[in-house]
């Protein structure tokens, strides 16, 4: 069965492709591959925390590669939240502020290293 790009089908996940994405069969036996930056609208670590294997899952198709297999997409029928951001990496852990605040930190304590270094220099050149 030739699947058309754009539509969306059901089929069955067979193997999980760590940190590539999960292989899916359909009922006709195609296989096709849902990689791991279409799983899901937020940043995906491990490709086990969103399917498992012989899982049920609806995938939109997206085309079809050189080798024949189906490029597929979860992500595609999944309605993005309304805070997503155009950074799919995960967030700072907490260490907070942007990077204007962050550059202007690191120029300011640059500059009082430097004044430092330049005293210490020119104690020692006055000692000679």
């Amino acid at each position: 069965m030739a699947l058309e790009t754009g539509s969306e089908i059901q089929g069955t996940v067979f193997k999980i492709l760590p940190n590539v994405g999960a292989l899916v069969r359909f009922t006709d036996g195609d296989v096709g591959l849902v990689h791991i930056s279409e799983i899901a609208h937020e940043y995906v670590k491990a490709v086990e925390d969103y399917v498992r294997e012989n899982e049920e899952v609806t995938v939109k198709v997206l085309g079809v590669n050189e080798q024949g297999r189906y490029e597929l997409s979860m992500k595609a029928l999944i309605t993005p939240p309304p805070s997503q951001g155009t950074d799919r990496r995960p967030s700072s852990g907490g260490r907070g502020g942007d990077l204007d605040e962050k550059l202007a930190e690191f120029q300011r304590r640059s500059q009082q290293r430097m004044s430092a270094v330049r005293k210490r220099e020119g104690r020692r050149q006055g000692r000679r």
